[in-house]
């Protein structure tokens, strides 16, 4: 009698399918052609599956420079999946916080390939506001919710090194300034980006942390004179008291 689990799990098109939804979670937008050769998968075929993986809100196409890229239909998926039930709890006060402030929300979803993915954002009822689009990938460690994230683990100085050569800052700053950045997390409990990561941009973030290390990184994004110093203190502050209110109901953490 033939194995019914092995059966089901060996439909092509869709290990196809997957298979080319991991390659474009490792990279940034790519053609059919290279997408095909680095995955194995047949010109013709890896053409029908992106197209209907585009269909799907999976993946995006790039009509300009003819490429491919995760979509926002990943992004709503991993929300569910990764934050669900965390984000479902702390909603009413991140919901609060952006209408308060008047900032842009973003929850990053911490990959095992050592990036962050923007699964969902809360928007404050402003008319300018920074945007940010579902799926964006960002290094580890880049911006502000990167150290918050760094700040919670024991990272040694050459690994933060080595993240830190990794990121693209528009307005660039030196290894030992956000080195210093990480440590002042750790007292603090959050993290600010003065416009370093996007110029004009500023961002304060916190990690919420899981049983295990860090389980999401929420970020508060705004222009950079929207926004005062200390209000942002304030507002990183602020997060702060949620995310590990809610780890220590957990019994993740303790006070």
């Amino acid at each position: 009698m033939k194995n019914v689990r092995t059966a089901a799990t060996s439909v092509p098109a869709l290990v196809h399918a997957v298979r080319i939804l991991r390659y474009l979670a490792l990279r940034k937008s790519t053609g059919v052609t290279v997408i095909a050769h680095d995955t194995g998968i047949s010109a013709s075929s890896c053409f029908n599956i992106l197209r209907t993986l585009t269909g799907q809100g999976l993946i995006k196409f790039n009509q300009k420079t003819k490429t491919y890229s995760l979509g926002v239909g990943v992004a709503e998926i991993a929300a569910g999946l990764f934050g669900g039930g965390t984000l479902k709890a702390i909603r009413p006060s991140l919901d609060r916080i952006a209408s308060e402030y008047g900032v842009l929300l973003a929850i990053w979803h911490i990959t095992i390939e050592e990036h962050l993915v923007l699964i969902d954002r809360i928007f404050p009822e402003t008319p300018a506001r920074v945007e940010l689009q579902l799926a964006q990938r960002l290094p580890a460690f880049a911006g502000a919710v990167g150290r918050s994230i760094a700040a919670v683990q024991p990272v040694s100085d050459d690994l933060l090194r080595k993240r830190f050569k990794e990121i693209r800052w528009q307005k660039p700053i030196t290894f030992d300034a956000y080195r210093a950045g990480v440590q002042r997390t750790r007292l603090d409990g959050y993290a600010i980006d003065e416009g370093n990561l996007i110029r004009g941009v500023k961002s304060v973030a916190v990690a919420l942390r899981g049983p295990n290390g860090p389980r999401l990184g929420i970020s508060a994004v705004t222009f950079a004179d929207q926004v005062s110093q200390p209000k942002l203190k304030r507002l990183g502050a602020e997060l702060y008291s949620v995310v590990t209110a809610y780890s220590t109901r957990r019994g993740w953490i303790k006070r």
